[in-house]
């Protein structure tokens, strides 16, 4: 119901925070202008960077993309443990941008086959671990944000739109009001030439004996 999207993103991350019980919450939107995925809203303590940001190709937003689940950073860390570091590149590159932001969860929200954003979720209080519900409450939730998101930005992109016609109205409307006007003053004109000209008609005979006797003045003045 929320057409804001600055107002929907906070609250998105407002709402998360205090249901889960988490002090650190995050989340990314993709800027399609430029292709990145940057800091929306923020509810965290571990101060992160306002103009924080990953590109598209980056080898975090990769992993997310292929993974298309919520990802949690013990998980990995488990992983490379159990499987060695030889061909676990990748996982250690994620592994050491989660472990740098402190990020225990990553929740991302899909429409089709885009990553339309995702949330970063800290540490659980008292250290408790993220569970199985928990994750499945995450799917449900990323899939109602992404459609809200996407709601939300379509109402924004229409409201520009809406916006660049009515400046375009609006200029129309001038430039024919500047037209109207134009024709009135126009009109205003040729009545004075009309009548110029009628004058001229009548007096001319007698400009011209003016004219010859001197008495232009006076015929003027009179």
């Amino acid at each position: 119901l929320i057409k804001d999207l600055d107002r929907l993103l906070s609250l998105i991350v407002h709402v998360v925070s205090k249901t889960i019980k988490i002090k650190d919450v995050a989340l990314f939107l993709l800027d399609k202008e430029t292709n990145n995925y940057s800091l929306k809203a923020v509810r965290y303590k571990n101060n992160l960077q306002k103009d924080l940001f990953f590109a598209a190709d980056d080898v975090f937003i990769k992993y997310i993309k292929d993974r298309k689940d919520s990802i949690i950073r013990e998980e990995i860390r488990s992983r490379i443990q159990r499987d060695g570091a030889h061909d676990l590149a990748e996982l250690r590159s994620v592994l050491a941008k989660l472990d740098e932001l402190k990020v225990s969860v990553i929740v991302p929200s899909f429409v089709g086959d885009l990553l339309l954003g995702f949330l970063v979720l800290g540490e659980k209080s008292k250290g408790q671990m993220y569970t199985q519900d928990d994750l499945n409450v995450f799917g449900v939730l990323a899939n109602q944000a992404a459609l809200a998101i996407e709601n939300a930005v379509f109402y924004q992109e229409q409201g520009k739109t809406l916006a660049e016609k009515f400046h375009e109205h609006k200029i129309w409307s001038i430039g024919r009001m500047g037209s109207g006007v134009g024709h009135q003053i126009n009109n205003r004109f040729q009545a004075l030439m009309g009548a110029a000209e009628v004058a001229l008609s009548i007096h001319l005979e007698d400009l011209k004996k003016a004219l010859d006797s001197g008495k232009v003045g006076k015929y003027i003045t009179d």
